[in-house]
């Protein structure tokens, strides 16, 4: 996998061309969202003093159960274990097997932060855990970690950040006016004008009201209907991404991407797709099975086994009322990791052909 760019003269970050698929998938999927700012109230998960009740999250569906729904935040999701993600990869500057999942959880801003001198006052990949809700503009990230919360104010205040009092637990800092974007917001990303700032979360995004709504109190948690079952579904994954199956169609089914990785020697990705019926998750089994043993990759104009081997499959019992089904594979001999990750924001063909038409 080739790194993916980044800015600034302080450092490079190591995050994937996979990765940054993710980052431009996310945009690209901004048109499945709909609904303006908004959020949970109650009690219940929230509040940035706690980092939720749960603690740090270790997996995508204890992050998703510590979030709340809002009118824009139910079909698109990320997470990544990152401290563990980066030991196993050996580190923050290797390229290790692993490589294709650093920076999950944080794709919109990560590859674009120095690490010596961030913008942000932090470093993105020295993080314990991340996830990201929503698409632009309302993409909200959460970072979670022992932060030196005075340490990252005076960073924020010297890059032209202004505080704007406190919300849940946390110092509001945001930069312009009225949450438009800012020539002079030094991360130059229009859609990163807001962080709030605790001692153990900051949470991202554009829009003060946006970045509220997810930091506060959860009366409805994400870890409900659809999201809850593939979350669910994806396990014990150390990175994992959820969107819709068909980019653009309202109502679309779900489905999730994730990584296995006991050992950075012994790692797997998963599909955890959302059916109708155990029935058509069994017709989807056989074809996971069938295509990556004898199908093609229209991407790359060659047979899936250079890409995966050793496919399986496993239809799930009901989760929230809804049924998945998940489908592993290993990389195949020569190959790197991230073959389902590019294929799902680049060859939505490939993804038919793996699964069988919608």
């Amino acid at each position: 996998m080739a790194l993916g760019r980044r800015s600034g003269g302080g450092g490079w970050i190591r995050i994937s061309e996979a990765v940054a698929w993710v980052a431009a998938g996310a945009l690209l999927l901004a048109g499945c969202s709909s609904g303006n700012s908004g959020g949970g109230s109650g009690g219940g998960f929230g509040g940035l003093s706690g980092g939720g009740a749960g603690g740090v999250p270790t997996t995508i569906a204890q992050a998703l159960a510590q979030l709340p729904a809002t009118s824009w935040d139910t079909d698109y999701a990320e997470f990544g274990d990152v401290k563990q993600l980066v030991a196993l990869d050996g580190g923050e500057k290797a390229n290790g097997p692993l490589l294709a999942y650093v920076g999950l959880g944080e794709s919109s801003f990560a590859a674009q932060t120095s690490l010596s001198d961030s913008p942000l006052g932090f470093d993105p990949l020295a993080v314990t855990a991340a996830a990201a809700v929503g698409n632009e503009p309302h993409q909200i990230t959460v970072d979670y970690n022992d932060f030196d919360a005075s340490a990252v104010g005076s960073k924020l205040s010297k890059e032209g950040f202004k505080q704007h009092g406190t919300a849940d637990g946390g110092d509001l800092w945001s930069i312009g006016g009225d949450d438009e974007a800012n020539v002079d917001n030094p991360t130059g990303l229009p859609n990163l004008n807001v962080l709030l700032v605790s001692s153990s979360r900051i949470t991202l995004g554009g829009s003060s009201a946006d970045v509220k709504a997810i930091a506060g109190p959860v009366s409805t948690p994400l870890s409900g209907g659809a999201m809850g079952a593939v979350a669910d579904c994806l396990g014990p994954a150390l990175a994992a991404m959820i969107g819709p199956r068909t980019g653009g169609t309202a109502n679309a089914s779900l489905l999730g991407i994730g990584l296995l990785a006991p050992s950075a020697a012994d790692a797997s990705e998963e599909l955890c797709v959302q059916v109708p019926s155990a029935a058509q998750a069994a017709a989807m089994a056989a074809t996971w099975k069938t295509q990556i043993g004898t199908g093609l990759s229209e991407r790359i104009k060659a047979p899936w086994s250079t890409l995966l081997t050793d496919p399986q499959a496993t239809v799930l019992s009901p989760v929230n009322g809804v049924t998945t089904v998940r489908l592993t594979a290993k990389p195949a001999s020569g190959a790197h990791l991230g073959a389902l990750l590019q294929t799902y924001f680049s060859a939505s063909s490939d993804m038919d052909g793996l699964l069988g038409q919608s």
